[in-house]
């Protein structure tokens, strides 16, 4: 029995351009298993956002069999997908995506409180994470007072609020300086392996990648 979290079977993405077509992403054949961290390395254009969201059931336009926590995506509509990921998949991206209205301990909830689970020990439970990323002395504070790094530790801190099974990371250093940068790496992988989640990993830095379990490399749509 195959107990792979996401497989893909000749995926492929094309888009219009003018009179002609550009190919995104090209027979893409793979298997991820619970537990792993992998790594989409590639420069910019090689099409590793794009893949990034086509296996997390953000992106619907592709031809080819997609299959999350063994489901056919393109058996499913929209709500459905999103039905899907609840609870069970996290997003960390590289522009942190905070509601500059909510404080950091309401940022960190705001999943929670969307799944109408809000209560005192999923409070209990945010403020351990902000404690472990580093902000417990920001707790109270607003986006808009936060530097990027802190930003990206509350993004972190937020991405592991549901216990994930799945969390996807979209260049989760490519806002940041290099020092802020290790810093929210670190704590990316302290909290992968406290919470065993699988990682699955879009960036161009090779020694971010080479922290995961396996690379994956994308030139022009193609997975070597």
């Amino acid at each position: 029995m195959n107990n792979s979290y996401i497989s893909a079977k000749h995926l492929a993405k094309e888009v219009k351009q003018g009179t002609g077509k550009i190919e995104i992403l090209k027979d893409i054949n793979l298997e991820i298993l619970p537990g792993e961290k992998i790594a989409f390395l590639g420069s910019s254009g090689s099409g590793k956002t794009t893949l990034l969201s086509i296996l997390a059931g953000l992106d619907s336009d592709y031809t080819g069999e997609v299959r999350l926590f063994g489901k056919l995506l393109s058996d499913l509509n929209e709500d459905e997908r999103a039905n899907l990921r609840k609870n069970r998949v996290g997003f960390l991206f590289q522009n942190f995506l905070l509601i500059p209205e909510l404080n950091v301990l309401e940022n960190v909830l705001l999943p929670i409180e969307i799944g109408g689970k809000l209560n005192s020990d999923f409070e209990n439970k945010a403020k351990l994470l902000i404690d472990k990323v580093g902000l417990s002395n920001r707790i109270k504070a607003y986006p808009n007072t936060l530097s990027g790094g802190e930003q990206q530790r509350v993004a972190l801190a937020r991405a592991f609020i549901n216990d994930p099974e799945i969390l996807f990371v979209d260049e989760p250093t490519g806002s940041l300086d290099e020092k802020n940068g290790s810093v929210v790496t670190d704590l990316l992988f302290q909290l992968n392996e406290k919470f065993k989640t699988t990682v699955i990993l879009v960036t161009h830095d090779l020694n971010l990648a080479k922290q995961c379990d396996r690379i994956l490399q994308l030139n022009s749509g193609t997975l070597d």
